[in-house]
Parts: structure tokens; C-alpha cells; sequence
């Protein structure tokens, strides 16, 4: 019997007031169910009885109980067919009937002396229950008078004795037993009652409980899932049904892994089972296609009265939203990050070549495709040169040229704004263009790279597969061809001033040599020498750099030395070598000022310092001496060696190159000696 049977609202207001106040009983349906029941038991018992006495008579049959027969056929005929909602109206109505026809028929089967009077009982009881005691009171008076009519019926008159002795004081005192039992029987209707009462209120209390529990678990916007240990679903809220686009009839009993993953066992990592194993709590993190999202789903077991784990909980939390936003501020943080290190990078040097290669290496990082080049527009040749670019990850260094008119580059330098391929196959595609043609790609996009309102050339990206870059990709290349158009641009300020102050060291230092007609392209040939020798010890780059200023300004302190001493013939007194020796000092002294040449002083200064610390000006030794000093030590004796004199012939090469190792550990570094011969025997000296 539910719940809801148990507490069902009476369908009459008027009604259910008349039996709570005059009947004192509740009319539920299980109630009246088992009460027609017992009168419909009763009816055909009583029927029976009846038709059997009729057959069993010997003597003349009153007409008067084939009457009864009929009727008692006819009402239990009648209460077995009627609706129950009908009978709540007639069950009043059968006391006093039932009363009556005892009554007669105890009339016609002895009157006092019958023995059938316990049927009494049966409309006893419903009067207990029905009316309490009032219906005991009632129902007892009526038995008591009907009992003495039927006396009075046998003897004719009724004495103070007989209804003693048959009521009170006989073998079965009959009213008495009639009392006891109805007010038995009516404390047990009182109580019945008042457990009915207390029973309804709680079971409502349940059933509200149960409808706010419902509410609030389909208010939940989360999906939630109830699972027995069998992984099938036996409770679930409206968002769980939306999620699987399906009423929630349909996923009641099914497999949890079938419709949430469309696998037909659990996952590897699935929460539920963790639970069942361990009896804790277990969450995990999944992005499933068939959802539409990314979901953490946290699984807490349920519990039998034995403390047995009889399932678990699944609630659902879509983490989409939260984890889109996460991987794109991931992604925006990495872009900065590697803006920032470009920057950088480009900051770290001013070598052109080495910039493109830094910023190739790092749009890698930004863009994952299969193609990348940079392509720098020299305007003055009108032509292309495609000078770094990666495919398949391989760094590229080319010195390809492409004509300015045979390559689809052309128009993207003329109209400024970037073009995107999806399908290069659809494009008309120049001569030139082989570049792309011959690594099979398939979309291409191409950026200019403009700076300061002129364009530097174009970057190129392209991939092997068809409609490959998102706008997202068309934005960021936009943003990072700008950032190479700026860093392009500088190098070539850079290169403009470094060829700009390189020519003009140039001609100072080929004023300097000028000085004396001994020494014309003396600086230039000792720089040569020097920036092999520092290639071949593997110094840095910008290192060889300032070697070779100083290398080219080395003797500019024979400014001043008169044109006199410097050119002439014959050798020198030792007052003239004392002034020839000062011209390190003196040329220290004239690029001190020069606060972008401060540090290649030492070199200058220490040029004619010597290994074993007998040089000038201040007598230093080993590596106490500036590396470049060393260097350079060894590489203007040599082209001194091969100079010629007024009083000395120059050595060939051969000869000082012999002269350099006799004086190796004394005069010269030893490493640097070993350098100069390793550098003569590549150019086959």
C-alpha cells in the first residue's frame, strides 16, 4: 500500500466534514475495502444459513423467511457489485438494516430461544467503529429490546426475572458480553484512530519532505546521478536528463558508461568505480565529445543500514566555460611570453640574420605549422630574398632571390595587407613560386612586414593541410610580422651606422698609414690576419668586431710622431725608438674620450706587450696581457716582418712565419702563434 493511497484527500469537502464530526472515523479506501469485505462475507454467509435451514426444515417453512432469503441474496448481490466510492454512503444505513433483519430472523427460527443471536455481533462492531460508543449504546439498547420482543413473543409476557437471568446473571450473560466487547472495541477504533492520525500526519510530513527533496534535486542546474553498484541509474535530476537530451524515464535502468561515453564497460578512470573500491569520495576531470564539454565529476558513496556501499552519487559540474577561459588565458600568457623573449632576443643582438633566425625559432612556438619563411624585398635590385625560414621544423638559412614580378609575394607588398590561401591549389601561382609548389603546401598565408610606412618584405606561413589557419592565427601573424618589420628596420639602422663608423675608422686608420709610404694598408692587412686567428680560437662575434677597430686603430697614436722619424731610412737612435715606443700611450690617450670605444683601450695600450713581459709600455706577461693585445701582437709582427725597410728587405712568408715560431713562449702567446700557423696552412701559405 503507497504512500499516497494511505493519505488520499477525500473527493467531498461536505462529506469528509459529516464523517469526522458525526461518523468520528476516516473513510480511507483501504478502510472501506476490507469493511465491504467483511459485510459482503457476511451477507453471503448469512444467505447460506438461510437457504440452508429452508432445505433442512422438515416442517412448513415460514413464507416469511423465503422473504428474507431473497433479500439477504438481493443485499449481498448489491454490496458486491457497487462501486466503493458508493459505499461510504450505504455502510451507515446497514446497521439499522442488518438490526431488523436479525431481528426476523431470529423471529422465525425460535424468537427467544433461537440460537443465532451472536449474529448480533456483526452490527456491534460496525457500530463501535463507526459511532464509538454512542453506536455501542445504541446498538445494545435496540439488541436488548429486540431480544425481550422475542421473549415476549415465546411466553407471552416479560418479567423483571427473565430479563435478569438473559441479560445478567444466565450461563452466557449476553449483555454484559455485549458491552465489553463494544467498548473493546471502540477503544480499539479510538486508538486505531490516533495512530491513523499520527501515521497521515507523518506520512505527510514524509511525502512534503519528499516533494521539497524532489524539487530541490531538479532545481539543481548541475546534472546529479544516482548509481547502484551495477553502474545503472536510479535516480536522476532534470539537468542529468537535458544533458542526455532524453526524459528521465528513459535513462532510469540504463548503464551509466553507455549513454555518457557509448563505451559498454567503465572507463579506465571512472570515478565509480574508485568509490565502490575504496568507499571515499573520487573526482575526476573529463572532456567528453558526446556531452559537448568538459565536466569534474565527483562520485560519493551511498551507504546500506550495515554500513555496505549500496552505490554512489555522481554530480556533474560542466567546467567548459571555466576551462575554455583557463586555456585561453594560457594561451595569451604563453603569446606574451614569447613576445617578450622575441623581444629580447631582438634586443640581443643587431645581426640581421641572427634576429630572423631568433624570431622564426620563436613563432614556432606561437604557431604550429608545417612552413615558415621571411622574405626581404630589396627594392633597389626589385627582387626577393628569402633568407631564414623551417619546414618540418628544420631551420633553413637560404640566399634564394626571386624576381619581385614572378611571385605571388608581390601583390601583398603592393596592397599592404595580408593575403590567406585556404586552398593554394585554387590561387594562379607565378613562376617564382616553386618555393611553395615544391613543399606541397596546400594553405598559405602571407603577411607584410611594414615599417614605418614601408614595406620590408612579407612572412610566409604555410601548411600541408587544406584551410589550416583560424583568424586567431591571421591576428597573431599580423602582430608578429610587425614585430620583425621593427626589428628589421633597426638592423639595418644598426648596419647603415656600424658601415657609416666602420668607413669612417677606415679612413682614419688609412690616414694613419699614409703617415709614412712603409706602412700604407699595414692596419688592413694586420686586421685581416687578426679577425682569422680570432675565428679560428672560436672568440665571439661582437668580440671579432671590436678586435678589428682596434685592430685599425692601433697605431693612431703615431699622430703624434713626426713624418720625419716615422719614414726615416735609416735605423733608429735609441732617443727615437724612446718616442717611437710611446705612440700605445698616445693612442690610449686619443680614444679614451670615446666612451664607445672605452673598452677596446687594453688593446691598444698593450699591443707591444710582450709574452715573457720584456714588452712596452708596462712590461706585462702571459695572460696577464689582453687576449686581443696578444693577437694583435702576433699579427703586426708578421706583416711587419713582411714589410720592407730602407734598411732591411721584407721576409717572404715562409720566412715569417719560421721568425713568429722561433719567438713563440718568448715574445708571442704560444696559442696565438699556433692560430696564425693553423690559419696560413688554410689559405695554403
Amino acid at each position: 500500500m503507497s504512500i499516497r493511497n494511505i493519505i488520499r484527500k477525500t473527493p467531498s469537502k461536505s462529506i469528509h466534514k459529516i464523517r469526522e464530526s458525526f461518523f468520528n472515523f476516516p473513510w480511507e479506501d483501504w478502510f472501506l475495502k476490507r469493511v465491504r469485505g467483511l459485510i459482503i462475507w457476511y451477507g453471503w454467509l448469512f444467505t447460506a444459513l438461510i437457504l440452508l435451514l429452508i432445505l433442512t426444515d422438515s416442517s412448513d417453512t415460514p413464507a416469511g423467511l423465503y422473504i428474507l432469503l431473497l433479500i439477504s441474496f438481493l443485499s449481498a448481490l448489491f454490496l458486491t457489485l457497487i462501486p466503493l466510492r458508493w459505499l461510504e454512503k450505504v455502510i451507515p444505513l446497514t446497521i439499522p438494516f442488518y438490526l431488523l433483519f436479525i431481528h426476523k430472523f431470529l423471529f422465525y427460527t425460535g424468537a427467544g430461544v433461537s440460537p443465532y443471536w451472536p449474529m448480533y455481533l456483526i452490527p456491534l462492531v460496525l457500530a463501535s467503529l463507526l459511532f464509538r460508543y454512542a453506536g455501542i449504546i445504541t446498538v445494545s439498547l435496540f439488541i436488548m429490546g429486540s431480544h425481550l420482543f422475542l421473549e415476549f413473543s415465546n411466553i407471552g409476557e416479560v418479567s423483571l426475572y427473565l430479563i435478569s437471568y438473559h441479560f445478567i446473571i444466565g450461563d452466557i450473560p449476553l449483555f454484559p458480553i455485549l458491552i465489553l466487547l463494544g467498548v473493546m472495541l471502540a477503544s480499539m477504533a479510538q486508538m486505531l484512530k490516533a495512530d491513523r492520525d499520527s501515521l497521515s500526519r507523518l506520512f505527510d510530513k514524509v511525502e512534503m519532505a519528499k516533494k521539497e527533496w524532489e524539487t530541490s534535486f531538479d532545481a539543481i542546474k548541475d546534472p546529479i546521478l544516482i548509481l547502484d553498484r551495477e553502474h545503472h541509474i536510479i535516480m536522476a535530476n532534470g539537468a542529468a536528463a537535458r544533458m542526455f537530451n532524453k526524459q528521465r524515464e528513459e535513462i532510469l535502468g540504463r548503464k551509466c558508461y553507455t549513454l555518457a561515453h557509448g563505451t559498454n564497460s567503465p572507463i579506465s578512470n571512472c570515478p565509480h568505480v574508485s568509490t565502490i573500491n575504496t568507499g571515499q569520495p573520487s573526482t575526476i576531470e573529463i572532456e567528453e565529445p558526446r556531452l559537448g564539454g568538459i565536466f569534474e565529476i565527483t562520485a560519493y558513496p551511498l551507504f546500506n543500514e550495515d554500513g555496505a556501499i549500496r552505490g554512489s552519487v555522481h554530480y556533474m559540474k560542466d567546467i567548459t566555460a571555466q576551462k575554455t577561459a583557463e586555456k585561453a588565458l594560457k594561451r595569451e600568457l604563453e603569446i606574451t611570453r614569447i613576445l617578450h623573449n622575441t623581444d629580447k632576443d631582438i634586443l640581443s643582438t643587431m645581426n640581421r640574420k641572427e634576429i630572423l633566425r631568433l624570431c622564426i625559432k620563436n613563432l614556432q612556438s606561437l604557431i604550429n605549422t608545417e612552413y615558415m619563411s621571411i622574405a626581404i624585398l630589396d627594392s633597389e635590385k626589385d627582387e626577393f630574398k628569402i633568407e631564414v625560414g623551417s619546414f618540418l621544423n628544420r631551420l633553413i638559412e637560404q640566399t634564394e632571390t626571386i624576381p619581385f614580378t614572378a611571385t605571388i609575394l608581390k601583390t601583398i607588398i603592393s596592397s599592404r595587407i595580408p593575403r590567406y590561401c585556404p586552398e593554394l591549389s585554387n590561387e594562379d601561382l607565378l613562376p617564382g613560386d616553386e618555393e611553395f609548389r615544391g613543399k606541397d603546401i596546400k594553405s598559405l598565408l602571407i603577411v607584410p612586414m611594414i615599417a614605418k610606412g614601408m614595406p620590408l618584405g612579407t612572412l610566409n606561413l604555410g601548411s600541408t593541410e587544406k584551410n589550416r589557419f583560424s583568424e586567431d592565427d591571421i591576428e597573431l601573424a599580423e602582430g608578429y610580422a610587425l614585430q620583425i618589420a621593427i626589428a628589421i628596420d633597426n638592423s639595418i639602422i644598426y648596419e647603415r651606422m656600424q658601415s657609416l663608423f666602420m668607413d669612417t675608422v677606415v679612413s682614419l686608420s688609412t690616414a694613419i698609414d699614409a703617415k709614412s709610404h712603409w706602412t700604407q694598408n699595414h692596419a688592413s692587412e694586420v686586421a685581416n690576419y687578426t679577425v682569422a686567428i680570432a675565428k679560428e680560437l672560436g672568440l665571439d662575434e661582437s668580440f671579432i668586431q671590436d678586435l678589428r677597430v682596434a685592430v685599425l686603430l692601433h697605431d693612431i697614436g703615431k699622430i703624434g710622431i713626426g713624418d720625419t722619424l716615422l719614414n726615416k731610412e735609416s735605423p733608429l737612435t735609441d732617443e727615437e725608438q724612446r718616442i717611437m715606443k710611446e705612440h700605445p700611450l698616445k693612442g690610449a690617450e686619443i680614444i679614451r674620450p670615446i666612451k664607445e670605444l672605452k673598452h677596446i683601450i687594453p688593446i691598444i695600450r698593450h699591443h707591444h706587450e710582450r709574452w715573457n713581459g720584456t714588452g712596452y709600455p708596462d712590461g706585462l706577461s702571459g695572460n696577464m696581457i689582453p687576449i686581443g693585445a696578444r693577437i694583435l701582437n702576433v699579427t703586426d709582427s708578421f706583416e711587419a716582418m713582411r714589410s720592407d725597410r730602407p734598411y732591411k728587405r721584407g721576409l717572404t712568408i715562409e720566412e715569417a712565419e719560421q721568425e713568429i715560431i722561433k719567438y713563440s713562449g718568448i715574445q708571442f702567446d704560444p696559442q696565438m702563434v699556433n692560430a696564425l700557423v693553423k690559419v696560413l696552412e688554410k689559405r695554403g701559405l
